[in-house]
């Protein structure tokens, strides 16, 4: 991690802040004299407050990005997650932020108007570069996180007050109104690690970070399918975000693969599931807008085919959780490895 930090370092703003600003020393024949006036002390003293100012913010921000994002300042070596973080809480560029103070620190001390053009230069550059390239990849790689991050941070000037991302309220509905037949008894209540097998699927939900469950455990209508007491469930909650549909009978997802199928979900708006092997599992995480659709479905319908009738766009997001398809019909389903 830190060859990988050195190398993005030497390429990019080692060349800005100092290669450039050598070559332009030199150039433009720049002289570095002690002030001979009150306006050159005062530069001075306001160069050196901003270098100070300029170096505490890159190398917050250089932290943020490995330590939140496990990744790099450079474009080939990003970081993995969407970063809110320290500084970033303010303002949405605060490394380049950081680097435009020390150009303009450069200016003021060597009192180079050469040096203060190449600080502008930089700063028009990224304002062209930044909305034309950065952030609509941003926006594709983080959906709507980033793009709820953008209303509520400035590009360049920063909030007084730091920006907090609003927790997605996140509802987990349960299906588990089935008769348990092929089980010979109530499958709910069968030990899975010494847990009845619905406390452990909440206690899953719960260690996933979803902290509202409902239950589904009485259906009038269980004969016409599962996807009746889907719609039961869908009916009774009132989440922000999104939905998780998992399975009473399916106690072995691993809440990892639960926080995946979340974050693809919030990211892309749309119905995610985990995939094993070329097989789909569960949750299905769906995005709030799909549950008023899905309430109108036919309770008949088959959940899949109930997905395709309202036009969702299904992402199988491949994980290695053999769990995730690991479903209990039978006692020996308990057992088997």
């Amino acid at each position: 991690m830190i060859l990988r930090h050195i190398l993005a370092i030497a390429v990019l703003p080692f060349t800005v802040t100092v290669l450039v600003p050598v070559w332009i020393y030199r150039a433009y024949d720049v002289h570095a004299t002690l002030p001979a006036s009150m306006r050159g002390w005062a530069a001075l003293v306001a160069g050196a407050a901003a270098l100070i100012a300029g170096l505490v913010l890159f190398v917050a921000s250089l932290r943020q990005f490995a330590t939140e994002g496990g990744g790099t300042l450079a474009p080939w070596d990003p970081p993995k997650k969407f970063v809110a973080t320290g500084p970033y809480r303010y303002v949405r560029n605060p490394m380049i932020s950081g680097v435009l103070l020390i150009l303009l620190a450069e200016g003021l001390v060597l009192r180079s108007v050469p040096h203060l053009s190449w600080c502008a230069a930089f700063f028009v550059l990224n304002s062209i570069m930044i909305p034309l390239w950065e952030e609509p990849a941003l926006g594709i790689r983080f959906g709507a996180s980033y793009e709820e991050y953008c209303r509520n941070v400035r590009r360049f000037v920063p909030r007084m007050t730091p920006w907090t991302i609003a927790r997605p309220r996140v509802i987990a509905v349960i299906p588990a109104a089935g008769k348990s037949t092929r089980f010979g008894s109530d499958k709910r209540r069968a030990l899975v690690d010494g847990v009845p097998m619905l406390d452990r699927v909440v206690n899953l939900m719960k260690a996933a970070g979803v902290e509202d469950v409902e239950v589904v455990e009485s259906n009038p209508g269980v004969d016409r399918g599962m996807f009746s007491t889907i719609q039961i469930g869908l009916a009774g909650v009132d989440p922000t975000h999104m939905v998780l549909i998992h399975p009473v009978d399916m106690p072995f997802t691993s809440p990892e693969t639960v926080r995946l199928v979340m974050a693809e979900c919030y990211r892309t708006r749309r119905a995610v599931c985990p995939r094993v092997g070329g097989k789909r599992g569960h949750p299905l995480a769906l995005p709030v807008a799909l549950i008023p659709k899905l309430l109108e479905v036919d309770p008949t319908t088959p959940l899949n085919d109930a997905l395709a009738q309202v036009g969702a766009v299904r992402i199988e997001l491949e994980v290695e959780d053999p769990g995730a398809i690991r479903d209990v019909d039978v006692p020996a389903d308990l057992l088997n490895k």
